[in-house]
């Protein structure tokens, strides 16, 4: 006969045949779980949640080309977004649309260590500086900012060109010190962009598909960017708005001009019916559009052409394209200059700012407050001084 088999709650603490001594031992495990799950509670309520991985500051300086561990260097190998412990705050930087009071650095200067140690922004903001203008492209379209654009990807950079956390540390260092950066590009003054961007490009009278060129290519001739296309004008639009987006204060445009002869150039159909002028004014219409108001696009040109004595180039004055702030470059008879742009402009129904680029190269200390001094006394208190080496006596300045 099989045994019955009695049923009903079983507890493994009440288990037959478990030894006294196991029992104590289960106890005493309970009791520590018990007292464990009460604790680390208590630690949840009081933190206000389980503690987090601390967050590692981000470095202003510079990106060290091939490690691969650092901003735009090859990856990241911390899968968590590393951010400031504390915001960062806010700069106050000058509005440059009413003062401008800049100094142009060349594209070789741009290194953030060295700035940071040779304390140039630091001497310029003390001498009564507020902005710095420097190249990201210049006059052959070499490019010294590694722009996102697939056109400029396609053009290539220069072996020194910024990358993205490079320029956003170059930014925070220029900002830091009081000042405003403003980036300047060449516009159709452009053999690289021209040697990749078929379409954009000013074509050979006798065969459009051929580039055309500014003089012998064997002996220094060059390709353009035809001011009349399209493609040409988004290229460098995109150039200028990707800038905008990077938190420049403003953006500078320099050649924006037709090649001074365009012997056998073929520049398409618009040529015939719409002026130079028209065409260059149209395109800074649109770049304007593209930076907003909260960046304004500033128009650099050659003082003759402000003062209508050479226009050759422009097909009239660029005081007249629309440009938010008009920097035409001056190196003598700078007050004369300055009095009779004023009077140029006060015909105009929307009147650029005007904020001269004082060449001084060839100047002495002493030459250069004169220049400064006798800008102001025309009735402009903007301007740019201009040394194409970034060689300054900040110390010595007399500013207004």
């Amino acid at each position: 006969m099989r045994r019955k088999l009695k049923r009903g709650r079983r507890s493994v603490f009440g288990k037959r045949g478990m030894p006294p001594a196991l029992k104590t031992v289960l106890w005493i495990v309970v009791c520590v779980a018990v007292v464990a799950v009460g604790y680390f509670g208590a630690m949840l309520v009081s933190d206000g949640g389980l503690p987090t991985k601390p967050h590692t500051p981000s470095s202003n300086i510079e990106n060290p080309a091939g490690n691969p561990n650092t901003p735009d260097g090859g990856g990241n190998t911390d899968d968590e977004p590393t951010t400031p412990d504390t915001p960062k705050p806010p700069v106050n930087t000058p509005d440059v649309t009413e003062d401008i009071r800049a100094f142009y650095l060349p594209s070789s200067a741009l290194s953030v260590d060295t700035l940071r140690s040779s304390g140039i922004l630091t001497a310029a903001r003390g001498a009564g500086f507020n902005a710095v203008v420097f190249d990201l492209k210049d006059a052959d379209g070499v490019l010294y900012y590694q722009f996102a654009n697939a056109h400029a990807k396609k053009v290539g950079y220069a072996d020194n060109a910024l990358s993205s956390a490079n320029l956003d540390a170059l930014f925070d260092l220029i900002q830091e010190n009081g000042l405003s950066p403003i980036p300047r590009l060449y516009a159709f003054c452009d053999n690289a962009a021209a040697s990749v961007i078929t379409d954009a490009r000013i074509a050979l009278e006798s065969n459009h598909s051929w580039a055309w060129y500014d003089g012998d290519p064997n002996d220094g001739g060059k390709k353009w960017l035809n001011p009349y296309s399209e493609a040409a004008h988004a290229y460098i639009g995109a150039l200028a708005t990707e800038l905008k987006d990077k938190g420049a204060a403003a953006v500078m445009l320099d050649g924006v001009q037709f090649p001074r002869q365009l012997s056998s150039a073929y520049l398409g159909e618009d040529a015939a019916t719409v002026t130079k002028d028209a065409a260059l004014a149209t395109f800074v219409a649109k770049t304007r559009t593209l930076l907003g108001t909260n960046c304004p696009l500033m128009l650099a040109c050659t003082a003759e052409s402000a003062l209508g004595t050479d226009t050759k180039v422009y097909g009239g004055n660029p005081l007249t394209f629309g440009a938010t702030i008009a920097s035409p470059t001056l190196t003598s008879k700078v007050k004369e200059s300055v009095e009779k742009m004023i009077l140029r402009t006060q015909v105009l129904e929307e009147k650029p700012t005007l904020a001269p680029l004082l060449m001084a190269d060839s100047l002495t200390t002493g030459q250069v407050n004169d220049a400064i001094s006798a800008c102001v006394k025309g009735g402009v208190k903007s301007f740019i001084l201009y040394h194409s080496e970034g060689s300054y006596d900040f110390s010595s300045y007399d500013l207004p």
